[in-house]
């Protein structure tokens, strides 16, 4: 049981007056914040809603932004899920949440989480395969490589020891590319051990269209430049 009182002391005849007096359960955080279907200009948003709230509220922006200065979004309703539109292709962002139990009820921001969109929309992609391995089993000890298309990085690898393949390999990463347009793969600078780094490229046909065996390549290069063909040749 709890008890609420209103005491008042040393009265000396004024008037006391209590009024919208309201007793609420609390609003959560939001939890498990998800991000899916990731667009060139809209992607979409999904989280545990602890307090069944009715209404809530994103706020979003260019990754670090501060709180207060980015674009809000209200009347989110029920369903723990939203869809975020009309966002810049190839961009990173930073996204709250926060739970609207009642009219003076509202529940704290959670914690933020990142998405990056994508080059083109998910009609105009399809994946490819890099597969990671090491010759020594120990990863690839700092060295790490970029994929990049119209300019942009979509994703760095990296073959970590203590990894899903105990850092041997190998380690397969997806990733979505834009159909018909120039991708190329990058291999940075730093690392040790760089004659123990093996990757292969698989396309979405999976055909192996590159591969740079353990001792080759030179870091500092791009190991591999051509066309994201998501299509079968119609004369292979």
């Amino acid at each position: 049981n709890v008890y609420i009182a209103f005491v008042m002391e040393n009265d000396n005849g004024d008037a006391w007056i209590i009024d919208n007096v309201n007793v609420d359960e609390q609003c959560l955080q939001p939890t498990n914040l998800v991000v899916s279907g990731i667009g060139d200009t809209s992607v979409n948003l999904s989280w545990s809603n602890l307090s069944g709230a009715t209404q809530g509220e994103i706020e979003y922006g260019p990754v670090g932004f501060t709180q207060g200065t980015g674009t809000l979004v209200t009347g989110v309703n029920t369903n723990n899920a939203y869809t975020l539109t009309g966002l810049t292709a190839a961009t990173n962002y930073d996204f709250y949440v926060r739970p609207i139990c009642g009219l003076y009820n509202v529940g704290p921001w959670s914690d933020s989480e990142t998405f990056t969109t994508a080059l083109c929309p998910a009609s105009q992609q399809c994946d490819f395969v890099f597969r990671m391995t090491d010759d020594y089993g120990d990863g690839w000890n700092g060295n790490t490589m970029v994929v990049r298309q119209f300019g942009v990085v979509v994703v760095t690898l990296s073959l970590a020891a203590n990894g899903p393949t105990n850092g041997d390999g190998p380690e397969d990463i997806v990733v979505p590319l834009c159909s018909n347009q120039p991708f190329e793969l990058f291999w940075n600078t730093g690392g040790a051990y760089a004659d123990e780094v093996g990757v292969t490229i698989i396309d979405p046909l999976g055909v192996q269209i590159y591969n740079k065996p353990f001792n080759t390549g030179t870091q500092g290069t791009v190991l591999f430049s051509g066309a994201a063909l998501c299509t079968p040749p119609t004369c292979p």
